[in-house]
């Protein structure tokens, strides 16, 4: 996912992505998605490996799991201090990118075997019909705090 935040000023206080999700596998860990730093999109079919930093070195980690519900609705990532580092570094300047990765098998890099266990997750993207789906990102920024000096009698 990109975001578009070069018209953006400040510092970033908090931070939520919400993404439109719906899991259509199996429940528990195996329905565990979590959000790691990307790498620059090519924008073409070659953007699949931008999850890692290096080789096979996974981007880090900006916003903790959430388990996603059976029905489709929104899902809440809150940026831990890494993600708000990392978008503070985008802020003004152009986009910032995070991967939406499964916590069991991908990122926990677990091999899924032949169980039952699988995970399956719709997501909506921006190009889905209207804009009722697409993924967000709300951003609080740091309070200013203005020093003022008063010049004047006392009563």
């Amino acid at each position: 996912f990109s975001f578009d935040v070069s018209g953006e000023s400040g510092t970033v206080d908090s931070a939520t992505i919400k993404l439109y999700l719906d899991n259509l596998g199996s429940t528990g860990s195996a329905s565990r998605v979590m959000l790691v730093e990307a790498t620059t999109l090519a924008g073409s079919t070659a953007d699949f490996g931008n999850c890692f930093s290096s080789g096979s070195t996974l981007g880090t980690l900006v916003a903790p799991y959430v388990a996603v519900s059976t029905t489709g609705a929104y899902h809440d990532f809150v940026l831990n201090s890494d993600g708000i580092s990392a978008l503070n570094n985008a802020i003004g300047s152009g986009q910032f990118q995070v991967c939406l990765m499964g916590q069991q098998f991908d990122y926990e890099d677990n091999d899924p075997g032949a169980g039952s266990t699988y995970t399956r997750i719709a997501i909506y993207y921006s190009e889905y019909l209207g804009t009722s789906y697409d993924p967000k990102i709300e951003i609080d920024y740091a309070a200013v705090t203005h020093n003022a000096t008063f010049f004047g009698s006392n009563f």
